[in-house]
């Protein structure tokens, strides 16, 4: 899949509200707008001009983010002290709870399912864009 930098102002996404939108390739003759920080992507349209004039024009454009802030997909709101399960099956069972939000991002540490952090683990950060059950998360335990 090929990238390119958008040429004209584009509105932002209307999941994330982000403004760093790509012009991409499938490589299949298809080219269409995707948003850089929550992955989602415009109609595939045959040439560049289509495909930005689509992403402008869809359902939702010109809305300020469609999700609150720090919400997701789901329309969950993402705070501290949250339990959430990966739904990956290659991840049986990981608990990761969540210990600051920050930059559209929540930072989380693996932990048990009641919330109890595991000793000698790494942060991760994950897009509050992608935890939505569609994506393999799920909300466990609201924060205490």
């Amino acid at each position: 899949m090929s990238k390119q930098a958008l040429s004209a102002e584009r509105l932002p996404c209307p999941f994330c509200g982000s403004t760093e939108l790509t012009l991409s390739s499938n490589g299949m003759d298809s080219r269409f707008v995707e948003c850089d920080t929550c992955g989602t992507s415009g109609p595939a349209m045959p040439t560049d001009p289509e495909a930005e004039t689509a992403w402008n024009t869809r359902k939702g454009a010109g809305r300020e983010s469609a999700m609150p802030e720090n919400g997701n997909k789901d329309g969950i709101q993402v705070k501290k002290d949250q339990v959430w399960r990966d739904l990956d099956s290659r991840m049986i069972n990981r608990h990761c709870r969540v210990a600051a939000v920050r930059d559209g991002k929540a930072i989380m540490y693996r932990c048990t399912a009641e919330g109890e952090i595991l000793t000698n683990v790494r942060e991760m950060k994950i897009s509050i864009a992608r935890m939505q059950s569609r994506t393999g998360w799920a909300l466990v335990k609201d924060a205490r």
